[in-house]
């Protein structure tokens, strides 16, 4: 048995078995259902959602960067005067 919260954000720990499936304790079920009537599941999905897109800005960022980077290596090394002023600075 492996214990899980429940989507992540619902404060319900559920027991996950991989051969036999979810295991409720007393009140969690019930507990879950008042979650999702609640609108928390709906909420959970909105809060993942927006960390996803901050993760893919982040990242796509970053790629950004180094291609920057390698691209102002590789008119560094042609030489002429643009590689030489880039290898000063």
């Amino acid at each position: 048995m492996t214990p899980t919260q429940f989507s992540r954000r619902s404060g319900v720990i559920i027991d996950v078995c991989r051969a036999h499936g979810v295991w409720f304790d007393r009140e969690e079920l019930r507990h879950i259902i008042e979650f999702i009537r609640a609108g928390g599941l709906d909420r959970a999905r909105g809060i993942e959602k927006d960390e996803l897109d901050r993760e893919r800005s982040e990242i796509e960022a970053k790629m950004r960067d180094v291609s920057h980077e390698e691209h102002l290596a590789s008119i560094a090394s042609t030489g002429g005067l643009l590689g030489t002023l880039l290898r000063i600075i």
